[in-house]
């Protein structure tokens, strides 16, 4: 899992729509990714796309933003994964013993 997370703060304003709208164009990329389910519109919202085919992913690719604080994107990676691979695997880090301090930057760029 890779998790990459972009803060929007008023000194980096310009950076952060050019950073923003590159992560858009690639998402939209229909060659390379196949989106699930989106949710919200607009500058604020959240996305599920994948890679691979339905039978076997190899990228599950979850984008979140919202306009006033930042946007998130967290890559899952697996071989031949489904869409139920995918709750399995948030079922067992909802049960791990996460270090949940080293998320804290991205919860709170998500409130």
């Amino acid at each position: 899992m890779n998790i990459l997370a972009y803060k929007l703060d008023p000194k980096n304003k310009g950076e952060f729509d050019i950073e923003r709208k590159k992560v858009n164009e690639i998402l939209k990329d229909t060659v390379n990714y196949q989106q699930l389910m989106k949710f919200g519109s607009g500058k604020e919202g959240a996305s599920i796309s994948f890679t691979g085919d339905e039978d076997h992913i190899d990228e599950f690719i979850l984008y979140g933003a919202k306009s006033d604080n930042g946007f998130a994107v967290v890559r899952i990676l697996g071989n031949d994964m489904n869409p139920a691979d995918a709750l399995t695997m948030l079922s067992v880090l909802k049960s791990s013993k996460i270090d949940m301090k080293q998320l804290e930057p991205l919860k709170a760029m998500m409130k």
